[in-house]
């Protein structure tokens, strides 16, 4: 059993977290820079189509297939979902 003093707590809420997920699987470019009402309304679009699971399971699948695509989408979903 792990001991309380050193389990770290997750630095990440899990509506941020599925913000970026949301993020990630929308069809929003980010080399277009887009500003924080485009950002709002692709989440809420993902949300919308593919519902959380949906979300989850894009992110899944597009690590598996492009992991090296994945990473930076991932990077940039997190940036833009703070």
């Amino acid at each position: 059993m792990s001991d309380p003093a050193t389990v770290m707590p997750c630095a990440v809420s899990a509506p941020r977290l599925l913000a970026r997920e949301a993020l990630f699987a929308s069809d929003l470019q980010f080399s277009h820079h887009p500003d924080p009402e485009t950002i709002a309304a692709a989440i809420r679009g993902a949300l919308h189509s593919l519902g959380q699971r949906g979300c989850l399971e894009r992110v899944a699948q597009e690590f598996g297939d492009h992991p090296d695509l994945a990473v930076e989408r991932m990077r940039h979903a997190a940036l833009a979902a703070r």
